[in-house]
């Protein structure tokens, strides 16, 4: 009796053998002595039962097994031991929010493990078999460790066996690679949070229709998550939306209004576009980020109560104000193009004539009239918006990827001329268009296939028939006789095409513009004078403005007039516009190169035009590279010290800061045609001094007698003016990219090129040598610019008000 009693005694006592599993123990004991604090545990420092009776502080056993360990927020710090995952029947560990260190130990084979909060510690490596066989997991948090800082890692395969997870979070642990499509297949995942990782890619189509309720995707560095966010729209369940921070791209899905149970929805810094729908406007939510994306169109009235949409491209400042009817009909069009980057990130305001919008160009009567979008690798289909826009004269979508058919309503623009569409995927049928327009679209594969196949629209019933001009080419003109059947299409490198009309008719040559020197210019001049007899004084017709016509005769017998223009006149219009628009076109290129097209971005900084040569051909050459500044991350603005030319300097400059122009103050120059006058003019320092400058250069362009500004060419002037006035635009922000320069530019000088002669133009010997005819052109120059100022001495104004004395271009370098 009283020996069993003491052995009772003895085992209550703490006796050699507990009744917690022995292994258990041990792992628990590593545990504790692994800690650099261990006495916050306040285990028994000779006991050897955690389950006890009583069981030790933090630990939970369920026949004699360990079942969950609860040490959050004690402030432990050292590693855990790597044999961790021998507690086979763990269910609940808390490790949250202490100083746990090292290599966190892999949890493989803790198929009992319901939940594991890891979270905030300083973990630095986490195994590649981590979550291999946690087929029971339910929760796991893993935020805010540094877990293989250096190369990051990726979220394993194996994880997409834990078909019960609710709840998997690993904000700030550094997951890269694209966001795992398993996470869309989960039936019970509610809660997705990866924040401030490095993800990349876009949300996998797997989470359509997923019933996620938080979904945070927020702050990747580097490129960070991209794409569409369509599938948003489908995830009717979610209640926080934190996409922030990203590269997302498109329009906000029109049907969100779906997600009744949303309450925030943060999509500041990404790059979505495109309308705000009415259906989020209408949402009751209790966060609405919109900052700092590509947003266009008018500002709803929204029902959110904390809502802010700063830093976008709405038409309008105020909320319920709607865009002009011309803003309307573009934003439509740019819709139906999926909303390209490009586009929407140069379309903004309300006034796509006053405003840099990249490709558009507008009349004197500030009404859109070009929409010039060539090879911009475009996608979507052509909007039948384009039709609210009365007064476009052209249309240039060639070498694109649009495809569907035609919009028939574009047949109802009464001035059209042009409908460039070639070089896409367009489908007849090919709508019935007035005459007078040119319609292009060879490089559609479907017509070709197909053939043409004009078919009838809703224009009235006396339209003219569209008949093919050059079936092969794919250009269709309306005929000038519905009757005529006997046109012949002419070689495409002939320079000159002969088009039957009417048997009873003379043909009508049509001259190809072509560059000077090249072998179409030489033939043509060749073929001109033999079918005129050199240009025969019998042979004359009469005498124009412009030169003289005279009658020839081709090999077989067809009579044809030919205009030759005079001497004087000829050059010094045509000659002066073309030479001078195509040194302005060249030297934009090269600017353009130097901003956007180089492998990096750099600023010239002293742009005039002193430094731009021109070699034989007269082709314009950037140089002088003395001040250049590389642009770190081609950003368009750089702090930088004072450098340039006085006059040539942004008007922002005085501020010690300079924009990445796209053009310089040279612009109206070229298009009044005059010179710099020195320092008796106003320094162009001023920002209002410049506006006022670049109003005064346009008017005085067309009062100038010596361009003799006839109505045909108002336009022309128009729009270059209008291309300086933006380029030296006040806010630095409004003005355009080097490439719309260009853009506009390159359309202006075709219609400058005038036709090459041989001989002696303007007094000028075009056999001397290059520095010769140069003279002889600075002479008339001179000669040309005297009626604006009589004392002019140079290209560069006297140095502005507010600079010492002994401030000089050298200091300026």
């Amino acid at each position: 009796m009283y020996i069993f009693l003491g052995l009772f005694f003895s085992l209550l006592g703490g006796g050699v053998n507990g009744v917690t599993d022995q292994n258990d123990f041990e792992i628990l004991n590593d545990f504790r002595n692994g800690l650099k604090n261990p006495e916050l545990l306040k285990w028994p420092v000779r006991g050897n039962d955690p389950c006890g009776p009583p069981s030790w502080p933090h630990v939970f056993c369920s026949k004699n097994r360990v079942t969950q360990i609860q040490v959050q927020g004690l402030g432990l710090q050292g590693p855990l031991p790597q044999n961790l995952n021998q507690l086979d029947k763990l269910q609940n560990l808390g490790l949250q929010k202490n100083k746990f260190n090292g290599n966190l130990p892999t949890f493989s084979g803790l198929s009992d493990l319901q939940f594991a909060y890891l979270d905030f510690n300083e973990f630095d490596t986490i195994p590649a078999d981590f979550f291999h066989g946690l087929s029971n997991i339910r929760v796991l948090a893993l935020d805010e460790n540094p877990f293989n800082q250096s190369s990051g890692w990726i979220i394993p395969s194996e994880l997409a066996e834990s078909f019960q997870l609710v709840n998997f979070s690993c904000s700030g642990c550094n997951i890269v690679g694209p966001l795992p499509d398993f996470f869309g297949k989960f039936p019970s995942l509610v809660s997705l949070r990866l924040s401030d990782n490095r993800l990349s890619g876009n949300i996998p189509s797997t989470f359509r229709d997923s019933m996620l309720q938080v979904l945070w995707l927020n702050d990747q560095e580097g490129d960070g998550m991209n794409g569409p966010i369509d599938v948003i729209g489908t995830m009717v369940g979610l209640t926080s939306v934190w996409l922030h921070g990203n590269q997302f791209t498109g329009s906000i899905p029109d049907d969100i209004g779906r997600l009744t149970s949303l309450k925030e929805l943060n999509l500041n810094r990404n790059r979505l576009v495109g309308l705000i729908p009415i259906s989020l406007a209408n949402m009751n939510l209790r966060l609405l980020n919109l900052n700092n994306n590509m947003f266009m169109g008018p500002i709803p009235k929204f029902k959110a109560g904390n809502v802010s949409y700063a830093s976008n491209s709405f038409c309008q400042s105020d909320p319920g104000e709607q865009c002009a009817p011309e803003v309307t009909a573009l934003l439509d069009f740019l819709h139906d193009l999926n909303y390209p980057d490009r586009l929407a990130s140069e379309w903004s305001g309300n006034d796509p004539c006053q405003e840099p919008w990249w490709g558009i160009s507008c009349n004197a009567r500030n009404e859109v009239s070009v929409i010039n979008l060539q090879r911009l690798g475009l996608n979507g289909t052509l909007s039948p918006s384009l039709v609210n826009l009365p007064s476009l004269l052209e249309i240039h979508l060639e070498g694109n990827n649009l495809h569907g058919t035609v919009p028939s309503n574009l047949t109802r623009l009464s001035v059209l001329r042009l409908l460039n569409l070639s070089g896409n995927n367009f489908e007849p049928p090919l709508p019935r268009f007035r005459d007078g327009v040119k319609v292009v679209i060879d490089g559609n594969a479907k017509f070709q296939a197909k053939g043409p196949s004009p078919v009838s629209t809703p224009s009235p019933s006396n339209s003219p028939e569209m008949t093919p001009n050059n079936p092969s080419s794919g250009e269709y003109q309306p005929s000038d006789s519905p009757s005529s059947g006997n046109s012949k299409p002419n070689s495409p490198n002939s320079p000159i095409s002969v088009n039957t009309l009417s048997p009873t008719k003379p043909r009508v040559l049509v001259i190809a513009a072509a560059a000077a020197g090249s072998t179409v210019s030489t033939l043509l001049a060749v073929v001109l004078r033999k079918v005129t007899k050199d240009f025969a004084q019998e042979n004359e017709l009469g005498r124009g403005g412009f030169g003289v016509v005279y009658k020839g005769e081709l090999e077989d017998g067809a009579k044809l007039a030919v205009k030759r223009m005079m001497v004087g006149v000829a050059c010094n219009k045509a000659r002066y516009r073309g030479r001078k628009g195509l040194v302005l076109l060249l030297m934009s290129r090269g600017v353009e190169y130097l901003h956007t097209l180089a492998h990096q971005s750099f600023i010239h900084r002293d742009l005039k035009s002193a430094n731009i040569l021109l070699d034989d051909d007269f082709r314009a050459k950037v140089s002088d590279f003395g001040l250049v500044k590389l642009a770190p991350g081609r950003d368009m603005s750089v702090a930088t010290r004072l450098a340039g030319t006085f006059g040539y300097l942004a008007p922002e400059y005085a501020g010690r800061r300079i924009q990445l122009r796209s053009g310089t103050d040279g612009t109206p120059d070229r298009a009044s045609g005059t010179r710099r006058t020195p320092s008796r003019r106003k320094p162009i320092l001023g920002r209002v001094v410049l506006a006022d400058k670049i109003q005064q250069r346009i008017a005085y362009c067309f009062n100038r007698p010596a361009l003799d500004a006839k109505e045909d060419i108002y336009e022309t002037i128009y729009s270059i003016a209008t291309l300086a006035g933006h380029c030296t635009a006040r806010d630095p922000n409004h003005r355009p990219e080097m490439g719309h320069a260009v853009n506009v530019l390159a359309q202006l000088v075709e219609k400058w090129k005038p036709y090459e002669e041989t001989d002696r133009f303007s007094g000028i010997n075009m056999t001397l040598p290059l520095p010769q005819m140069l003279k002889g052109w600075q002479d008339e120059e001179e000669m040309d610019t005297q009626d604006f100022s009589q004392d002019s001495k140079g290209s560069i104004p006297a140095k502005p008000s507010g600079f010492a004395d002994s401030f000089t271009s050298a200091d300026a370098r």
